[in-house]
């Protein structure tokens, strides 16, 4: 079974935070424990908002081919 694009999407997404945590520890080591959670906190958002933007937006493709086209009138000209 294929995995979905989106769900790659999320996978990456993770897999990058990570690695940006792991320099923000480098960078900021006067943050501390808190800081760096709040940090990762604070991406996971960000990355919850983009996945429901992306579903969202999907959903509406889906929902724009249900639409039926507009039925013409027989006296209207082409």
């Amino acid at each position: 079974m294929p995995v979905p694009a989106w769900a790659l999407f999320v996978w990456v997404g993770l897999a990058c935070q990570e690695v940006g945590a792991a320099f923000a520890v480098l960078l900021f080591p006067e943050a501390g424990p808190l800081g760096m959670v709040l940090l990762h906190q604070a991406m996971s958002v960000l990355e919850v908002v983009g996945l429901v933007l992306v579903i969202i937006a999907s959903a509406g493709a889906v929902l724009m081919k249900c639409v039926p086209p507009p039925v013409r009138s027989l006296t209207e000209s082409p």
